[in-house]
């Protein structure tokens, strides 16, 4: 009998696609470990002691998150004498409506992604070394297309991008990336995917293609992310071409 557990996910996926912005708290952590990644100095040791994988991410120093949804909606750092630069991933907080890391030492270029954050109303940046970018006014949905991408890689391998599996350079992206075309079993879950069952060869298909979307959906450049409505006929047409494929098995 046909296993419904990889149906279930997709069609769960769907609704969520047509619900909300599909992000969670995990896209939200990993963003802010970047940016905890690109600060090279913390005299007061706020980030380093603070901005751990032991403590909930509402609960940093400077960060505050919606009841609702519990996503952070808040990044304020004013005057911790922070050392580094601005990680293009603090583009990433889709519900980000408060940024505040002024009166730092932060230098470099400031992030076109940062014109990514639809939602934000307050930003300070001023009283750092930081250089314009010539965009101004850019508003998208990419940073939820990310973390659609991210979410898609959540729910077929269980894995987080902050699990303990990933360190440095070696991320929950590249961990799939290396997997595909021909090692898929070894990062999809183990409870929707065996290479002695029934329609193997069909799920594995699928799985591939589920994959592929999800790195289109976090490419390093936001403007070559896939949109949210090509995303929805992605998603359908995998639906469709699976169940095909196990009618005809």
């Amino acid at each position: 009998m046909v296993s419904m557990t990889i149906i279930i996910e997709l069609l769960v996926l769907l609704t969520y696609l047509s619900d909300t912005n599909a992000s969670n708290i995990s896209t939200d952590e990993a963003a802010l470990l970047a940016f905890k990644a690109h600060i090279t100095s913390d005299p007061n040791g706020m980030l380093s002691k603070n901005w751990t994988k032991g403590t909930h991410v509402c609960n940093w120093i400077g960060i505050s998150c919606s009841r609702r949804h519990q996503r952070v909606t808040s990044l304020d750092l004013n005057g911790l004498r922070l050392r580094g630069s601005i990680a293009t991933e603090t583009g990433n907080l889709s519900f980000l409506s408060f940024l505040d890391i002024g009166n730092n030492s932060i230098n470099g270029e400031i992030p076109d992604e940062l014109g990514y954050l639809r939602r934000l109303k307050h930003l300070t940046l001023s009283m750092n070394n930081l250089t314009e970018y010539g965009s101004e006014g850019k508003v998208s949905t990419k940073g939820d297309v990310y973390s659609f991408g991210i979410l898609l890689m959540e729910t077929f391998t269980r894995k987080s991008p902050v699990d303990d599996l990933f360190v440095g350079d070696f991320t929950l992206k590249r961990w799939i990336c290396q997997s595909l075309p021909d090692r898929l079993v070894d990062v999809v879950d183990i409870n929707l995917f065996s290479l002695d069952e029934e329609n193997f060869t069909s799920k594995e298909r699928c799985f591939k293609s589920i994959m592929e979307l999800a790195l289109e959906c976090t490419n390093d450049f936001p403007e070559e992310r896939i949109c949210m409505e090509d995303i929805t006929l992605r998603l359908k047409k995998i639906l469709t071409q699976f169940l095909q494929n196990v009618v005809t098995n």
